[in-house]
């Protein structure tokens, strides 16, 4: 399904900043970004300091602060090298952000940032020295929060937010594409623009639940056209989590309409199998308006070589987590190219993505696909 544009919410396209892949606005505002591990997470180039410092950052509508690892002697990515830089200035203040699953801390401190050809200078960040074990493994140097600054940390504008001040970009927008791994195609932030060869089709406008984190209100998600309704969901668009996490009852009530599913706690809390060999479609709902899900994005492959039970892509959340929050990530995001506006009182776009009109070479399935 291809929604309609919601001309309410002003979604006009011929208003909107729309340039094709071969634009130099494209080219000047556009960090390329680089699939990790089969889509667990996406990273693109940053520079910091002056002389600039080239690092992998992951750009997060799920959280709102900016932050490299720095003076990090646990940490094996690359680093931000502060004595290097001519202009960098550090606060006597903390750094501190915690995650769903761990933190980071060090301290406040400023430098030159830059994006492609957009910079800002005296840019506040975090100076990285200590992160959880659960990260240590990430290949990134930090994190471009992408959120709106009213729930940083630092209580600072986001990279983002200081260019629209600046009036830097021509739009007070971002665009996401996210190509799945299999798909040979590429994956990009587009800061104030939105590139026309990632989608197809009309772009459906949806407002914001809050603006703190990318908020929708999800009202559905079903199976073969059979509703599963959690109705008050506020769900957060984030492009910086892997999959779907919903609460406990809505994942068990979805489940529920899959033949053979079953509850899957060996794997973790939260997890299910069901059937390899399920016809499914799946759809799930903002604003009663409904989007596929991709079934090779939702099935997370065997749970054994010979097994004919799959891990799927919808995960419950802990009962002591607030039973009316989702959490979508790139299993949603990889079908749908995504345009968040600071504009008309804030909202997301969705659109079909081209991503799976380049196919590359297929990855078996096998061990390893989960296990």
């Amino acid at each position: 399904m291809t929604p309609m544009v919601d001309d309410s919410q002003g979604g006009i396209e011929s208003q909107l900043p729309l340039y094709p892949s071969s634009s130099g606005v494209v080219e000047h505002q556009t960090m390329e970004l680089t699939d990790y591990s089969r889509d667990v997470l996406y990273s693109g180039p940053v520079a910091a300091g002056n002389p600039p410092q080239s690092l992998s950052l992951i750009p997060d509508t799920g959280s709102a602060d900016l932050w490299f690892l720095s003076g990090c002697t646990a940490c094996h990515s690359k680093q931000f090298f502060s004595a290097a830089s001519i202009t960098y200035g550090q606060t006597m203040s903390e750094f501190y952000v915690s995650y769903g699953d761990g933190y980071v801390s060090g301290v406040l401190a400023q430098d030159t940032v830059s994006v492609a050809a957009l910079a800002i200078e005296h840019q506040y960040f975090g100076a990285v020295d200590q992160i959880a074990s659960s990260f240590s493994s990430y290949p990134s140097s930090g994190v471009l929060g992408l959120g709106f600054g009213a729930i940083s940390q630092t209580k600072t504008n986001t990279f983002f937010e200081n260019l629209v001040r600046a009036q830097k970009v021509p739009s007070p927008l971002f665009s996401i594409a996210l190509a799945p791994s299999t798909s040979g195609g590429h994956s990009e932030l587009c800061l104030g623009c939105i590139n026309e060869d990632k989608f197809t089709g009309d772009i459906a406008w949806l407002p914001l639940q809050s603006k703190t984190w990318w908020t929708l209100g999800m009202t559905g998600l079903a199976v073969n056209t059979v509703g599963v309704v959690p109705v008050g969901l506020v769900a957060a668009i984030d492009s910086g989590t892997s999959q779907i996490y919903v609460p406990m009852s809505a994942a068990t009530a979805f489940y529920n309409q899959i033949p053979g599913s079953k509850s899957a706690p060996q794997y973790g809390e939260g997890f299910w199998t069901f059937p390899c060999n399920s016809r499914l479609n799946l759809t799930i709902s903002f604003d009663a308006v409904p989007f596929d899900i991709d079934l090779s994005d939702f099935n997370l492959g065997k749970t054994t070589q010979s097994s004919t039970d799959c891990v799927g892509g919808v995960f419950g959340f802990p009962e002591e987590l607030p039973s009316n929050f989702a959490v979508i990530g790139a299993g949603f995001l990889k079908s749908w190219y995504a345009i968040f506006d600071y504009s008309q009182n804030g909202r997301i776009g969705f659109a079909k993505s081209t991503a799976r009109d380049i196919q590359g070479a297929p990855i078996p399935a096998g061990p390893g696909q989960f296990s």
